[in-house]
């Protein structure tokens, strides 16, 4: 799973996304089923600007109950 700004965006079974933005601030957000979540919470965007961006999740041993 992978949200830019609350939107959810399409990956493919490795979980690699693309995608367009306009300038701005975003918040991204990286989780999967049993690992933990990660929280970009303040990336910045210029205009013309590219990113590439690696979220490594880690997986959520805790107990389920």
């Amino acid at each position: 799973m992978v949200a830019v700004n609350g939107v959810m965006l399409t990956t493919d079974t490795a979980g690699r996304f693309r995608a367009e933005l306009l300038p701005g601030k975003y918040r991204i957000r990286a989780g999967f089923i049993g690992y933990y979540r990660v929280d970009v919470k303040k990336l910045k965007l210029r205009k013309g600007e590219q990113v590439a961006l690696t979220v490594l999740v880690v997986e959520d041993d805790r107990p389920l109950y």
